[in-house]
């Protein structure tokens, strides 16, 4: 049931202009207090500087999530306002028992640089709690501003509502809390949706936003490892002489990695490090996990250095972080069982082609169940023309690997090559494009100090977009075995989609132009999908992972999409 408007006039409306009201709200459900939940909109779950527990993106309708890396002012938590969900029409969240509950809506401006680019309304209710809203015209672009007010429910839900007059409404995180005693926690499904409200897309920017094909289901939890049994921390603030602790963090990556042993979370704060090399190794049930704690905000960046992320140790993960500048590799493994996370890793700098390299290089032939998932790798060009040898993400060994939710563009070689003794992987529901020799390689060789049998079989290549690089979509080279090919968009590959030389059939291959949001790879662009994309709902469950790029349940349709988003958010 809708509030009446006379009784929303009895709650009175609280315009909060910095970010420090971010706290205000009592501990999570979990603690003790009044019952609160809080929802990091376009974004993965996070502790805040007050140890309070923010979930991950969910209970929305529609829209997209981004993430940016300036920095905001008036916030001690720039993971709250660095991640976004725009062009939605509401959110419906559930809580314990009708009531009147705290509403916070937290904001900041990102994309408008100047007042009129962005003015939208919100409602509670079906009350407007915010009229009009222009950011860059109220506080400034990148400044942290908030909404608080009281809101009265006659059923078991909180519905918001936005509605855009120019361009997208958008919002940073949400806060509700109950203003009486504690309750139980709400389930994780909403039960209803609220009322629709109109969104007008972008006519400038590069993240407009797509038309929803679906009602969007839940956003699971963080599906990457974050917890362990102990911590360290690193911080530009911090010294490396320092014991690592939250009130004393290391200064550099590497200092932690020399010390982090198994069950080790290293947390690392926004800034900019040199390169790491980490050799410790964790276990099956207690990984190394390197996280940066807010995503990409932490940098890894290795001018003249041949790797900026050289690994050895096994049972590692690198999640989150920002890695640009070194020569030949970002991340380069030669270990097993690691988890490469959700980065970004660009621009970097060849200085010829004298030898290989790649975003993402796994450089051992017998190394196994290695993952890539949810990575972008973008603009790794050598100088020479013709490079073939840098590639986007570079697979050597075999056995249980995944290659997942990437995408991967303007590299000198292939966006996703397999090659010596790389068999049995998984590459499912990458977007892949504008790759100078081709979009993938699947292939094996027996050459020189290669490993038997060097065969590239048993791998399974399912709901990739593929389209727009030089030469072929998807190529087999070198020695092929049986491989799965199915439910691939291939377009516009300069010598055509697929060249298989090992025997095995594509199936369910679609042809045509995926419909991307915006596709301008070279300054930036937005890869969701369009209402009207072929590639919706014509994806196969095989090799398919449970979530997209955004963390966004699949599918949210009858079927599963293809590549690395889901069209229905």
């Amino acid at each position: 049931m809708r509030l009446k408007k006379t009784a929303l006039a009895l709650l009175p409306l609280a315009l909060v202009p910095a970010a420090a009201a971010l706290h205000t709200a009592s501990a999570s459900a979990a603690t003790s207090g009044p019952w609160s939940v809080r929802i990091n909109s376009g974004g993965p779950g996070f502790t805040d500087s007050q140890g309070k527990q923010w979930l991950a993106d969910r209970y929305f309708v529609g829209g997209t999530a981004a993430t940016n890396h300036r920095t905001v002012a008036n916030t001690t938590d720039q993971t709250a306002y660095q991640d976004e969900r725009y062009g939605m029409s509401g959110y419906t969240i559930p809580v314990p028992a009708p009531g009147i509950y705290d509403l916070k809506l937290h904001f900041t401006e990102n994309w408008a640089n100047r007042p009129g680019q962005r003015v939208f309304s919100v409602t509670a209710e079906g009350q407007t709690v915010v009229a009009n809203l222009d950011l860059v015209k109220t506080i400034g672009a990148t400044t942290a501003y908030d909404v608080s007010v009281p809101v009265r429910t006659t059923d078991s839900k909180v519905d918001v509502g936005f509605s855009a007059a120019v361009n997208n409404a958008k919002i940073d995180g949400i806060e509700v809390q109950a203003t009486s005693t504690p309750a139980p926690a709400p389930s994780a499904t909403p039960t209803s949706s609220p009322t629709a409200a109109t969104t007008t897309k972008p006519t400038t920017s590069p993240t407009t936003a797509p038309t929803a094909s679906t009602a969007p289901t839940s956003t699971p939890t963080n599906p990457w490892p974050t917890t362990g049994s102990h911590a360290l921390y690193v911080s530009p603030t911090g010294s490396d002489s320092n014991p690592g602790t939250s009130s004393q963090p290391f200064r550099q990556v590497q200092k932690a990695a020399s010390v982090a042993s198994a069950g080790t979370v290293v947390h690392v704060a926004p800034g900019t490090y040199g390169a790491v090399t980490s050799s410790n190794s964790g276990t099956s049930s207690a990984p190394i996990i390197f996280l940066s704690s807010s995503k990409w905000g932490a940098k890894i960046s290795a001018p003249g250095s041949t790797n900026a992320w050289t690994n050895t140790g096994d049972w590692i993960v690198i999640e989150n972080f920002d890695i640009a500048d070194s020569q030949y590799s970002g991340i380069m493994s030669t270990a097993s069982n690691g988890k490469f996370l959700g980065n970004h890793i660009h621009h970097m700098v060849p200085p010829g082609c004298s030898r290989g390299g790649a975003g993402i290089e796994l450089q051992n032939y017998s190394e196994h169940n290695n993952d890539s998932i949810g990575n972008v790798v973008n603009d790794i060009l050598a100088p020479t023309s013709g490079c073939g040898l840098i590639h986007g993400i570079y697979y050597q060994g075999p056995n249980g690997g995944r290659i997942l939710d990437n995408i991967v563009y303007q590299t000198s070689g292939w966006g996703i090559h397999l090659w010596h003794n790389a068999n049995t992987i998984t590459i499912s529901n990458n977007t892949v494009f504008e790759n100078k020799q081709g979009g993938m390689v699947i292939g094996g060789s027996l050459e020189g100090n290669d490993i038997a049998p060097g065969i590239a079989s048993n791998n399974v290549v399912t709901n990739n977009i593929v389209v727009n690089n030089g030469y072929y979509g998807i190529r087999e080279m070198g020695r092929a075995g049986q491989n799965t090919y199915a439910d691939n968009l291939l377009n516009g590959n300069a010598s055509g989609g697929y060249s298989l030389i090992g025997g095995s059939t594509p199936t369910g291959t679609i042809t045509g132009d995926p419909q991307f949001v915006n596709y301008q790879a070279s300054t930036g662009g937005d890869y969701h999908l369009r209402a009207a994309s072929p590639a919706i709902n014509k994806g196969t469950s095989q090799g398919a992972p449970t979530y997209d790029m955004d963390l966004a349940a699949r599918p949210q349709g009858p079927a599963v999409d293809i590549g690395a988003y889901e069209g229905g958010h």
